[in-house]
């Protein structure tokens, strides 16, 4: 099955109107462009989707209610990332 959303590494960075711009870059360099929003604290958890997609298949591929301590401790310091 294939992700329907654009691959890659999401980064996000403050644009010069006051806008964070979530970007991602293709494999020959290119940026494509995300969205735009207002709050940092929304960039950060938009530009993690990617990395929260591929941390929930790799805990739906066990494929049982077991999840080993590897995975809660990047469970645990994904969702420490944008917790106060």
């Amino acid at each position: 099955m294939s992700e329907k959303f654009t691959p890659g590494t999401w980064t996000y960075a403050l644009d010069g109107h006051g806008a964070y711009s979530i970007d991602s870059f293709s494999v020959d360099g290119r940026s494509v462009q995300i969205c735009f929003v207002r709050s940092e604290a929304n960039a950060a958890l938009i530009a993690d989707a990617p990395a929260m997609y591929e941390l929930l298949q790799r805990i739906a591929d066990k494929n049982s209610c077991w999840i080993n301590n590897d995975l809660l401790n990047e469970v645990d310091a994904l969702l420490a990332r944008h917790q106060s």
